[in-house]
């Protein structure tokens, strides 16, 4: 990564994203544990990594592991909590570019609304689920999350609110 002080394009952020997590996955030998690698750029040039860990009883996606890699490098949180992750990428073990389930972008409309993630416009089987025709070439662009998640429901301070207060009272509560 370069030192200067520019960001790099949209376009050449989803490419150097895409770059560094199909070298992770196609690093690794195939497997179901880990099939999907994610990639983040912070805003002060650093980019986190991670795999998923897919297990019959449930396990995160890449891009989960990624905001937690992020976290523990301290991106949001104590002394570097002004650097905030920018933009994120989700690529399977052939390197197809991977649109965020469900649940990954209301985890990222929540923790980081103001990521931009990146997405292969040739890949639109309206399922967002790297089903494009073979061989067609990828055509990246970043995207917002009001953008992948329209009228999605975003984690508030009324529902925080609410969370700490539920939580209290069950605390409280005395056995009768």
């Amino acid at each position: 990564m370069s030192s200067s002080k520019t960001s790099p394009t949209p376009t050449g952020t989803a490419t150097l994203l895409l770059e560094t997590a199909t070298k992770l996955i196609t690093s690794l030998p195939k497997s179901d544990t880990h099939s999907v690698a994610s990639a983040a750029l912070d805003s002060a040039g650093k980019i986190h990594t991670g795999l998923n860990v897919y297990h019959f009883t449930g396990g995160p996606c890449a891009e989960l592991v990624v905001l937690g890699v992020a976290a523990a490098a301290g991106v949001g949180v104590g002394l570097s909590a002004e650097t905030t992750l920018t933009a994120i990428v989700a690529v399977d073990n052939s390197g197809k570019v991977l649109s965020p389930c469900g649940r990954c972008r209301q985890v990222l409309a929540d923790l980081w609304p103001g990521i931009g993630v990146v997405v292969d416009q040739a890949d639109r089987d309206g399922a967002g689920n790297g089903e494009g025709e073979e061989g067609q070439e990828k055509v990246l662009t970043v995207m917002s999350l009001g953008e992948l998640l329209p009228w999605g429901s975003l984690f508030t301070t009324t529902h925080s609110n609410l969370f700490s207060a539920r939580k209290f009272e069950s605390n409280t509560k005395q056995p009768a």
